[in-house]
């Protein structure tokens, strides 16, 4: 697997315009979303607390829609099997999930931050990759990635991450994730 990090990938008035998008469709009470409970597979969720569940394509206009995967597009050719939005309550994460089931042939995975407000250390919620592993050996280390306001983690080449659990004080943490399957 191999990552970089991209700072201040978006441009501002593009992120901005997510952040302030999304958070109003977070605080609009007849807002619809899936959760990790009913989405994903028991051996995923764990005891992780809910993740709240949007497509991006449902909560922004088309003309936003359009240039955020055209900046994706700068990093992969083709526009993103699919962009969703991830909000994070308190307590929530996404676990390791071990090689035996990662089933999802996934060709690229890009991760970022909306939120403005800024995400302190004490929120938690980083993302852990690994970072070596050796053929039927165990995972000697993760690093860890403190979330930061529009920094995207680019992941490609058999893609996989988890994240702490955000802490009881964090607000809502909110993840836009892009992902590329093999054909």
């Amino acid at each position: 697997m191999k990552y970089n990090k991209i700072p201040d990938f978006f441009p501002i008035d593009v992120i901005n315009t997510l952040y302030m998008s999304s958070k109003s469709y977070f605080q609009d009470p007849q807002s619809l979303f899936h959760t990790n409970l009913n989405s994903w597979g028991n051996n995923i969720v764990r005891d992780s607390n809910p993740i709240l569940i949007r497509s991006l394509k449902d909560i922004i206009t088309d003309d936003l829609y359009l240039k955020i995967v055209n900046s994706f597009q700068k990093i992969e050719d083709k526009e993103p099997t699919s962009i969703n939005l991830f909000y994070f309550t308190n307590r929530s994460y996404i676990p390791y999930i071990e090689e035996s089931f990662r089933k999802f042939n996934i060709k690229r995975i890009c991760t970022l931050l909306i939120n403005a407000e800024g995400w302190k250390s004490c929120y938690q919620g980083n993302f852990l990759i690994e970072s070596k592993q050796q053929p039927n050996s165990l995972i000697e280390e993760f690093i860890s990635i403190h979330p930061h306001h529009n920094l995207l983690i680019n992941q490609w080449d058999n893609p996989w991450f988890c994240t702490s659990p955000t802490s009881l004080e964090a607000p809502i943490m909110i993840l836009l994730q892009a992902i590329w399957y093999n054909n």
